[in-house]
């Protein structure tokens, strides 16, 4: 996905229990770890690193949902804009 501040992609959770769906869940999405191109690891909220040090690393909406019938919460994540390091 391009680092332009417009693409986005889908990110669905799926939620069961022994095979059934589980509605009605709270859930919060929440971006945890970006790699850059190499795969290196930019961002991790469990470390506390933050190499661009500008949290421009896209976002997710909306953050928290409700699981449907089917068990399933979806949002959407909007890519951030690519800052390059001088």
């Amino acid at each position: 996905m391009p680092p332009d501040g417009q693409s986005t992609a889908a990110v669905t959770l799926n939620t069961s229990y022994e095979g059934a769906p589980l509605p009605g869940l709270e859930v919060t999405f929440e971006i945890v770890k970006i790699l850059d191109a190499r795969g290196q690891t930019v961002y991790d909220v469990d470390t506390g690193l933050d190499l661009r040090g500008n949290n421009n690393y896209g976002s997710l909406s909306p953050e928290q949902a409700t699981t449907d019938a089917a068990g399933n919460a979806t949002a959407t994540y909007t890519a951030g804009r690519e800052q390059r390091l001088q």
